[in-house]
């Protein structure tokens, strides 16, 4: 989540850097009432057991939401490259045994 929040309130708080904490209950108030993908309720639902009644403020609510594609984003990356390393290591321990057992084909002469 601090993946996220901290991106957000450093684009809100791009003119004035040192009031970045003035964002924190509004993009709080976003993230609360977000659906999660995970449980398909928001954070606030789940503590309440009620919908929240807010009007959710446009400009945060698209950072949160470019932020949390670009940190997907990320994520998949980097496990596409550590996926990419590890096949590398097993291809390279197949081919060892496969050397290792492999017997290398004897060169015959040919006469007529």
């Amino acid at each position: 989540m601090h993946g996220t929040l901290i991106p957000v309130l450093a684009k809100l708080s791009i003119d004035d850097a040192a009031n970045w904490f003035k964002f924190v209950p509004d993009v709080q108030r976003i993230i609360n009432s977000t659906v999660s993908r995970s449980t398909k309720f928001t954070p606030f639902e789940l503590m309440t057991g009620v919908k929240i009644q807010n009007k959710a403020d446009v400009k945060i609510k698209e950072i949160l939401g470019e932020e949390y594609m670009n940190s997907i984003i990320q994520e998949k990356e980097t496990i596409r490259e550590e996926a990419k390393i590890n096949i590398f290591k097993l291809q390279e321990e197949n081919r060892h045994q496969y050397n290792r057992r492999h017997r290398i084909s004897p060169i015959y002469k040919i006469t007529w």
